[in-house]
């Protein structure tokens, strides 16, 4: 194995990271901030690549199936909390059925229209060609991913650490009744929460069906990819999300190049052992 094979494993675990990154951002923010534990998040991953898919093969313009895949799941998720999961806030158990079963519904309804056949786009325009990059040649698109990872989450940390509706959000999440008390809308701030954080997994699916085929029945494994990131990074955090990304893409790939035959282990048993020595993960707070 020459030079070449590891840089190319780890720009894969990079890119791997970055749309991770994407996938699991919104579902931890919802977790960690709002306590509200959303299983149906990467449904609406899969039903923004299928979404796109079908914008993009008929008007041909990337950008159009992000503004409407980002408006429509926006929407889905405005409408989810306003009318149905704002009813179940504070039962866990409630909100864990309530989710599985509105990922079921999205997985039957993608398995419906699409027939449940795998989909997969060209990268866009000038992306579709490799590049020289690190002295390998590399998937342009790819980089891309990266790049639009770093970007997510560099604004990600200033909406949240640096704005007012970022102190609401983060004064919200610390203590619900104190914040209702200094005149914080927390209903208003956490519908408006959890409609970015399902705008968010849409717009995943549409920068990830370049780089990965996707097809119907895979939101649980990517929920679970979910999980293991934020339980690694500690949930309600963007750095412990970015971190977590980087764990899990980075031990993913070069579990599965080196070790295939037990490239669960290799990604498992290191998160045992994260959890074993930091429970509430590398960047969440203690808990109380």
């Amino acid at each position: 194995m020459g030079i070449s094979f590891w840089t190319i494993q780890f720009l894969n675990g990079l890119s791997l990271s970055a749309l991770l990154f994407m996938i699991s951002i919104g579902f931890s923010l919802v977790c960690g901030l709002m306590k509200l534990v959303n299983l149906s998040h990467t449904a609406l991953y899969i039903a923004g690549a299928y979404m796109s898919f079908t914008i993009i093969n008929r008007t041909g313009s990337f950008l159009l199936a992000i503004i409407v895949v980002a408006a429509v799941t926006g929407l889905i998720g405005f409408l989810l909390e306003k009318f149905l999961l704002y009813r179940f806030h504070g039962k866990p158990l409630n909100l864990v059925l309530m989710t599985t079963g509105i990922m079921m519904v999205f997985e039957d309804i993608i398995l419906a229209v699409f027939d449940g056949l795998p989909v997969r786009l060209r990268p866009p325009g000038m992306f579709n060609y490799p590049v020289d990059f690190l002295g390998v040649r590399y998937p342009s698109y790819r980089l891309l991913v990266i790049g639009l990872g770093i970007v997510f989450a560099i604004t990600l940390w200033i909406i949240l650490e640096k704005t007012k509706i970022g102190a609401k959000i983060r004064a919200g999440a610390d203590n619900e009744e104190i914040a209702k008390s200094l005149g914080i809308n927390i209903k208003k701030i956490f519908l408006i929460t959890f409609s970015c954080a399902t705008l968010l997994a849409g717009v995943g699916g549409v920068i990830g069906l370049p780089k990965a085929a996707m097809q119907s029945g895979v939101a649980m494994e990517l929920q679970m990819l979910a999980l293991v990131v934020c339980m690694v990074g500690g949930l309600g955090s963007v750095k412990g999300v970015v971190f977590g990304s980087l764990f899990v893409g980075i031990v993913d790939t070069f579990g599965r190049a080196l070790f295939p035959s037990i490239s669960y282990f290799t990604l498992f048993m290191p998160m045992a052992i994260i959890l074993v020595l930091r429970p509430q993960g590398l960047f969440g707070r203690a808990l109380e």
